[in-house]
């Protein structure tokens, strides 16, 4: 289902002359499998700002003609926990542990990559200062705190006092206060992007050429985009991205069940 969503956006970007890049996991997974990467569940494309608000207003203009696929994210969704958007299929609805309900399907991640100075340190730094906004926001967004998922002594004794804290101020604080930075860095002046918005690691600082002059990998038998120099910058985030790793540690990492829904008369 998502490769079909997959496909879809890819349609979409070649018609209107798009930017866009397969990333993360997904491009781990064209790599190293041609394809998902066994174990996965989920789909990852890095998209340029600028080509990202003309893909939303292709969905806007051609709602009908697009069904069942429509994005979601905060300004349609209010209830939608997330700040990166998602392009999902309507037919099916996902129940996320420990999160609220908001009508969400099956579903590909869009990571919008907005200015980030003009070298890739510069670009990798600012992700490492604001790590802490997706973070508050997504633990904001728990119905409640839950054991696992984070590493380090300090941090599992601390959880708790920071699980109160931003509970309190609620998940719109922390939204301002992300977008407040996004805003400061100019796309057009910038060499280098990054997903500001939701990457909470350094793996999405790119070239701006590099997704300006994608390269082809194959995925589940058809050919995508994805941003150049792949080795360079999976190295960087993954280490050996070619090696899978150890069997005890292949695990899907999203924590839902999607059901297709019914039509009741």
């Amino acid at each position: 289902i998502s490769f079909d969503i997959l496909k879809t956006i890819k349609k979409i970007c070649d018609t209107e002359n798009l930017k866009y890049g397969l990333a993360f996991g997904t491009l781990i997974g064209a790599v190293r499998h041609k394809g998902y990467i066994p174990w996965d569940d989920d789909v990852d494309i890095i998209m340029p700002r600028p080509d990202f608000e003309k893909l939303m207003k292709y969905f806007e203009d051609n709602y009908e003609e697009l069904q069942p696929y429509e994005p979601w994210n905060r300004s349609k969704h209010p209830d939608y926990p997330y700040t990166m958007t998602r392009i999902i299929d309507n037919r099916y609805i996902l129940d996320v542990d420990n999160e609220k309900p908001c009508g969400m399907g099956i579903f590909v991640d869009i990571y919008v990559l907005d200015g980030a100075g003009n070298t890739i340190d510069e670009a990798r730094s600012l992700l490492e200062k604001t790590r802490k906004y997706p973070s508050s926001i997504f633990l904001a967004t728990r119905i409640k705190l839950k054991n696992g998922g984070t590493k380090g002594f300090w941090k599992n004794i601390l959880k708790p006092f920071f699980f109160s804290f931003v509970k309190l101020m609620g998940r719109e604080y922390f939204v301002k206060k992300l977008y407040n930075i996004i805003s400061l860095h100019d796309y057009n002046n910038s060499s280098y992007l990054a997903c500001i918005e939701w990457d909470n690691t350094t793996a999405s600082a790119t070239a701006k050429a590099d997704i300006e002059n994608p390269v082809e990998v194959e995925f589940n038998g058809e050919k995508f985009k994805a941003a150049a120099n792949i080795d360079f910058y999976l190295s960087h985030a993954y280490g050996d991205y070619m090696t899978p790793p150890p069997p005890h540690d292949r695990v899907y990492h999203h924590l839902y069940k999607a059901y297709k829904k019914v039509d009741v008369k």
